[in-house]
């Protein structure tokens, strides 16, 4: 493990170490975004089900840009539904055990009610110019994304903190807008994921405890593989704030049992707004 550690913080040093020149500074810019996210989850261990979420998404972005280096910090929000794929809403009952008398209970309840699914990432992503006649920068991304959602009759939450390279080019440069690509993918991960067991020298009441203690894991790339994919188009406006569109596309596979990997797919699509 720590050969793999050694490799991948050598892959990242040059990105960390990138020589810093006096450059002109370019005020901070606040951006707000709201859009449309469709994510797509089967998790074999829960269920062998695809359930797929239909989300109102949010997102904040503070970037501040040097003549040789750019600096993104990203907040976002998805919150939806999470309907297994060809079922959607349904109701499930649940039978209490039998009393002394032969009787018992049943409740009945929705399975993956209209909130059903909720989203929380945080971003950060540090690149530097590697080209001098193209813009196309290269360096380092940190993320982390906590998903909390039903899946059937019970829940389910899945955690990640990610280190990477990342990458972003402008592939047109017109007078008044622009079209920016950027692409990153983890070399490390940090996964916490609901395990469905419990360590039995645990108390009832230390339920993360024994999260944390059968459920996280570190893992590389032959672990854990997933693609980043932002396509942002910009407008340039009179009053020197920009506006446009963005396009997201996310892709993950999570090694976890035999035949029981952790797939999710993303797309998303929001409209944007520089303050």
């Amino acid at each position: 493990m720590k050969r793999k550690l050694f490799f991948y913080t050598f892959l990242l040093f040059p990105f960390l170490t990138f020589a810093q020149e006096a450059e002109p500074t370019y005020p901070a810019q606040l951006s707000l975004q709201l859009g449309y996210q469709n994510y797509r989850t089967l998790a074999k261990n829960t269920s062998p089900l695809i359930y797929v979420s239909h989300n109102l998404l949010l997102g904040f972005s503070l970037e501040k840009q040097k003549n040789r280096s750019l600096r993104n910090l990203q907040l976002s929000i998805g919150l939806g539904s999470n309907q297994a794929k060809g079922l959607g809403r349904r109701e499930a009952v649940i039978y209490d055990p039998y009393d002394i008398s032969g009787n018992r209970d049943s409740s009945v309840y929705d399975v993956n009610p209209l909130l059903s699914f909720a989203q929380l990432g945080f971003q950060f992503e540090q690149v530097w110019s590697i080209s001098g006649q193209k813009p196309i920068y290269a360096g380092i991304k940190i993320e982390d994304r906590f998903s909390y959602a039903g899946m059937g009759a019970d829940s389910w939450f899945y955690n990640q903190l990610s280190i990477g390279p990342s990458f972003q080019a402008n592939l047109l440069n017109l007078d008044q807008s622009q079209l920016i690509a950027r692409l990153s993918f983890p070399l490390l991960s940090f996964i916490l994921n609901q395990p469905y067991t419990l360590d039995p020298s645990l108390p009832e009441s230390s339920y993360f405890k024994a999260y944390l203690k059968t459920g996280s894991s570190l893992k590389t790339l032959n672990e854990f593989q997933q693609v980043n994919l932002l396509l942002s188009y910009r407008i340039d406006l009179l009053s020197g704030k920009q506006t446009g569109v963005n396009y997201q596309f996310m892709w993950m596979n999570d090694q976890q049992f035999p035949e029981r990997n952790l797939r999710a797919y993303s797309n998303s699509i929001s409209l944007f707004y520089q303050f």
